[in-house]
């Protein structure tokens, strides 16, 4: 799962990530105008379809260097079976349906210009930049003839992988918790208090991904802390760590009281 730490706040998922980035004043994108909710339903289409699709695409082109170990975890934290062989052996079938998705990005840079998001980059250009920079970066002799029909495509990739950014800095998991342990939490979003099945500030809840279940592997054990439209939010103490706050996305995430 993608996450992202900032002091002590946690932002699980990659839908939280990018709209954290977002509001960031240097950030590269933002959330255009014209957007507005319609990038999230968006967001939503590629990680729960176009995403699958190159992940299997992805496995399946490179089924022979898949080690064991690797399948089983990814098989714990996705929540349906890894069949390696059956995606390498079905991979045109795969690529049928993924060309679509391709097609639909064709035809909106032939209607919106360079970016998918209008003006300039946004969230549906980050979301969507992954996909096809994945089986390029992956499987470099199959991205010419998935996607030789899709010139505007093509161009976009190479158009997002040229902005600009910060360098990357390695950062230890030791030097991770060190910061969330001398941060202090930012200010709480909005609660809304509703929605929320019964629980209320203070329960002792699990947040896990909608598509696994409460004993998932990667669910995440706190108090509930509160909630917002798109988010909701729970607070762990950890003796390392501290007092650290963990967001998930209510499209995405579920929660169960203990």
């Amino acid at each position: 799962m993608p996450v992202l730490q900032v002091g002590a706040d946690i932002f699980c998922n990659s839908e939280l990530v990018l709209r954290r980035i977002a509001v960031e004043p240097a950030s590269s994108f933002t959330v255009q105008p014209e957007e507005d909710g319609l990038c999230w339903a968006f967001h939503h289409w590629v990680m729960t379809h176009w995403f699958p699709l190159t992940l299997k695409m992805v496995v399946g082109a490179n089924a022979e260097r898949v080690p064991e170990s690797y399948r089983l975890d990814r098989e714990a934290f996705f929540g349906f079976a890894f069949d390696v062989q059956s995606w390498r052996a079905n991979f045109d079938q795969l690529a049928f349906q993924w060309r679509v998705g391709a097609q639909w990005i064709e035809d909106r840079l032939q209607q919106a210009g360079a970016w998918l998001s209008g003006s300039r980059p946004g969230v549906m250009d980050a979301s969507a930049f992954g996909m096809p920079w994945w089986i390029l970066d992956a499987t470099p002799t199959l991205y010419g003839p998935l996607t030789a029909d899709f010139p505007k495509l093509r161009a976009w990739l190479s158009a997002m992988g040229a902005l600009d950014g910060k360098a990357p800095i390695s950062l230890s998991a030791a030097d991770a918790v060190a910061i969330a342990q001398e941060a202090s939490l930012n200010a709480t979003p909005p609660e809304t208090g509703a929605e929320m099945a019964g629980i209320v500030a203070g329960d002792e809840i699990i947040a896990y991904r909608a598509e696994t279940s409460s004993d998932a592997p990667d669910r995440v054990l706190g108090r509930f802390g509160g909630a917002s439209p798109n988010c909701f939010w729970l607070e762990r103490r950890d003796p390392k760590a501290g007092r650290v706050r963990v967001y998930f996305p209510r499209s995405a995430h579920l929660v169960k009281r203990l």
